[in-house]
């Protein structure tokens, strides 16, 4: 039977995929938190096959927990399960070391259906995201100027087109938010873009609802 760890502050989502996973004979929830620091020292001190992480946890970015669990456990599975439904954040998520993003708009049962692909060594897209990047290929789409943010830029890119402030993000992340003005300035000059009201327009602009929030 596989072992996965669920990790999402939501705990109504954490018993409801429990509770699918009750009399499941491939699967079972073998550990559990809500915040990244948790989910890191377990899966640091435990063996386990799947981490099912959520981007947005209370105490750190989801990249980071993926960066530094694949660092600890190069070979564990861990698909991403989120509210966005965002092509260029899937992509770059898959090129980190995820195998899998879902959203949480998916049935319950598509999800532990994703769960056991994974698991069986496929790779996993939503639908929606894999229309979404079949349409970018199909179309021959030139890469966009956001592309050239690294990831922590992009998650502070759409922190930013969402309407947070700098110390609001900084909070969010745990950084200072001399940090975050840093990593402003440099999305702006690759963005080519002078101003927040420019920085908003440009990701309104974008098929993907890059800018939507948790």
């Amino acid at each position: 039977m596989f072992k996965v760890y669920l990790a999402d502050d939501h705990a109504i989502l954490r018993e409801g995929l429990k509770a699918m996973m009750t009399n499941n004979t491939e699967l079972m929830v073998a550990g559990e938190s809500g915040t990244g620091r948790e989910t890191i020292r377990d899966i640091d001190a435990g063996e386990y096959d799947l981490l099912v992480l959520d981007m947005v946890l209370p105490d750190m970015d989801g990249f980071d927990v993926l960066m530094r669990v694949k660092r600890s456990r190069p070979n564990l599975l861990v698909m991403i399960l989120t509210l966005r439904i965002d092509e260029t954040l899937a992509i770059r998520l898959l090129k980190s070391g995820a195998v899998g993003y879902a959203v949480k708009a998916m049935p319950p049962l598509q999800i532990i259906d994703a769960m056991r692909r994974v698991l069986r060594g496929e790779r996993f897209l939503a639908p929606e995201l894999a229309a979404m990047i079949a349409s970018r290929v199909s179309t021959q789409q030139k890469g966009s100027l956001h592309e050239r943010l690294s990831n922590r830029e992009y998650t502070i890119f759409i922190k930013l087109a969402s309407g947070l402030s700098i110390t609001e993000i900084a909070n969010e992340l745990h950084i200072a938010p001399s940090t975050v003005s840093t990593h402003r300035t440099h999305i702006l000059e690759k963005l080519e873009l002078t101003s927040n009201a420019d920085l908003v327009r440009y990701a309104v602009s974008l098929e993907s609802p890059a800018y939507v929030s948790e």
